[in-house]
């Protein structure tokens, strides 16, 4: 069987699963629901500080983009849909022992692997497709086409490279742990404490510049946008300076490196029942 097939096979499986149609529901709903709730807050009547809220707030159609992709990247937004399928899609295939079909077919171990990440990002693909452009539609008839489409675009795209590191490793984290609810629970319990030292890093490093002079420790600190949750978040650096971070997309690509080449040598050596 060609890889495309193989890839074929896996979006048909990927696609029948209830979380891959409720997600991809879920994307189109947190897309059109911003522009909808700006919409309501400028039409509301409100008063804020003396003025009509028409006036006080300035709303376009790319400012509900990128308030969308925000909502889209909390720990419980649409990540976590790709986070569980990921899981499903390969912990729960060995568990459920019917990943042993797949490897039934005449193609190398490293070609099945390849072709769930191929899948989970198409998946992925088709959601922030459908927030931009469900969202997009709406906004634009509302407010008009003004804002920063290109930073907007460059944000999405990058979220979506950032998103197969994601996949990467929660495809990593499953041929080691062997079950779905290990994985996830793997994932959850990696991505708050890398967050908490994130967070940690970035406050030491604040309170260093006031505190001491020395420049090593400064410079160790200040490299917090290399840490995972920063370097799979760094479309953020595109909206927030108009410009990539490059500490943050290096780290992203070399964790999504390691991540597939450790999951690739573990899945070659594994034994699937």
């Amino acid at each position: 069987m060609s890889f495309p097939l193989l890839v074929q096979a896996e979006l048909l499986k990927l696609f029948s699963r209830p979380s891959a149609k409720i997600g991809l529901l879920a994307s189109l709903a947190v897309g059109l629901a911003l522009p909808l709730l700006a919409i309501l807050l400028v039409n509301s009547g409100m008063v804020v500080n003396g003025v009509d809220a028409r006036s006080a707030f300035s709303v376009d159609a790319n400012d509900t983009l990128v308030n969308a992709l925000y909502v889209r990247s909390f720990p419980v937004g649409i990540r976590a849909f790709l986070i569980i399928l990921g899981a499903q899609a390969f912990a729960g295939e060995l568990a459920a022992r019917t990943l042993r079909e797949d490897l039934l077919r005449p193609v190398p171990r490293w070609a099945v692997l390849m072709a769930k990440l191929v899948a989970l990002a198409l998946w992925d693909a088709a959601s922030l497709g459908l927030g931009f452009f469900g969202g997009a539609l709406v906004g634009i008839v509302a407010f008009g086409t003004e804002g920063a489409w290109v930073a907007t675009a460059l944000a999405y795209s990058l979220a979506l490279l950032c998103d197969v590191g994601v996949i990467a490793i929660v495809l990593a984290i499953g041929v080691l742990t062997r079950s779905t609810v290990a994985t996830i629970a793997s994932l959850i319990v990696f991505f708050v404490l890398d967050k908490m030292l994130g967070w940690a890093m970035l406050f030491a490093s604040t309170a260093a510049m006031m505190f001491t002079t020395s420049e090593p420790i400064i410079r160790l600190l200040n490299q917090w946008p290399a840490l995972p949750s920063a370097a799979f978040g760094s479309w953020a650096f595109v909206l927030a300076d108009n410009d990539w971070n490059w500490v943050s997309v290096s780290a992203a690509g070399l964790y999504t490196a390691l991540a597939l080449l450790f999951a690739l040598l573990w899945f070659r050596r594994s034994e699937v029942p």
